[in-house]
């Protein structure tokens, strides 16, 4: 630990807050998903974009470029969220979903 908040910049597992914000992310379209199940669609994007909009802020202190795009890439699906999503794309976000669940529990597991 330092209170020299350069050293804390520099020293961070650019890494792990990749696959944070990979996380937090599904986490954000799946509740996207749910909202905009229930025609809520407005709140759906908004929620994603403000998700999104916080890993890009993560990304930028951190000067982490993944996770910037991480954020960039979601900012861009919440405004599909916003105009609606067909079943095809609701289902790949599913599934995208799950793939960065179940990597991010194998991940966890054997360290």
């Amino acid at each position: 630990f330092s209170a020299d908040k350069a050293a804390v910049i520099q020293s961070a597992n650019k890494e792990l807050q990749a696959d944070y914000a990979e996380a937090v992310i599904a986490a954000a379209k799946d509740e996207a998903i749910a909202l905009s199940d229930t025609g809520k669609r407005k709140e759906a994007a908004a929620h994603l974009r403000k998700t999104a909009d916080s890993v890009q802020k993560l990304g930028t202190t951190y000067n982490n470029k993944k996770v910037v795009e991480i954020g960039q890439e979601n900012a861009a699906v919440s405004v599909q969220m916003e105009q609606g999503i067909d079943n095809a794309q609701r289902k790949q976000m599913r599934t995208d979903n799950a793939k960065t669940k179940n990597q991010q529990g194998k991940s966890s597991s054997s360290k």
